[in-house]
């Protein structure tokens, strides 16, 4: 048995606005054939970038084509992680607290973790 789901109503779980019945129906029913199709539209309007998106990989990461016909790996804000075979972690900007006090600002009793 297939259900059919509107393109609101999976705008709505993406939004996290759909009430706990559909979302628990949509978890163990069968899914609809349109449902990833209705997926990747709503999660590429959302985007302020042309790039079609193929694949999400994460709520703001994505596997996308680009328009020279290149697969990369693209955040929703637009950064591009580089190509989607590779691993984006290794492109992404990070601050690394490697001092006790800027350790403390995050977990103000973990300065023992740091000696």
């Amino acid at each position: 048995m297939s259900t059919t789901y509107t393109r609101k109503q999976v705008a709505d779980l993406v939004d996290g606005d759909l009430d706990w019945e559909t979302v628990r129906k949509m978890l163990f029913m069968p899914k609809d054939k349109d449902r990833f199709i209705n997926y990747i539209s709503v999660l590429q309007e959302k985007v302020s970038w042309s790039d079609k998106i193929i694949l999400p990989l994460g709520p703001h990461l994505y596997i996308v084509e680009s328009k020279e016909n290149k697969l990369l790996n693209k955040c929703s804000c637009g950064y591009v992680f580089g190509p989607y075979k590779e691993n984006w972690k290794m492109n992404a900007l990070i601050y690394v607290r490697d001092e006790p006090e800027k350790f403390k600002e995050v977990y103000p009793q973990g300065e023992s973790i740091l000696r």
